[in-house]
């Protein structure tokens, strides 16, 4: 996993080099610490899938780019299969599958999340900037 931390933090860095926009504006834009986005740069820290979203659409890329280094191709549809989606785990408790990265100027991030059990006493709460469509296909 910390391989794949990393493989994103140095596309970021490299995208955002090639964009001529600074560290600072980055987390300026982002409305956090230089020090923080600096880590997620360096992939000291995970990026949350949110900044990540906001971080693509600031470099103006697909977020399909910054997750595998590919440039989405399709347009009218794509097909993902079961567990077939780009795989990313995000944080501890939860494993996410991008289900269209291969599907060019979409208007939304699909994802599949997968949240591990467990006892509302062990629930860390998430929170994010934007929005978010939640369907819950097993559990409560």
């Amino acid at each position: 996993m910390q391989e794949k931390i990393k493989e994103i933090s140095l596309r970021v860095k490299e995208l955002r080099g090639l964009s001529g926009i600074s560290a600072e504006e980055i987390a300026s834009s982002l409305d956090i610490a230089l020090e923080e986005y600096s880590k997620y740069e360096s992939g000291e820290l995970d990026i949350p899938a949110s900044i990540l979203f906001e971080i693509a659409q600031l470099l103006e890329v697909d977020m399909t780019v910054l997750l595998t280094g590919e440039d989405p191709m399709m347009h009218i549809f794509t097909i993902t299969r079961k567990d077939e989606g780009v795989s990313v785990e995000r944080r501890k408790q939860y494993q996410y599958e991008g289900l269209a990265p291969n599907f060019i100027h979409k208007k939304a991030e699909p994802f599949v999340v997968t949240v591990k059990p467990q006892s509302n006493q062990d629930s860390i709460p998430n929170s994010h900037p934007g929005q978010e469509f939640d369907y819950v296909l097993e559990g409560s």
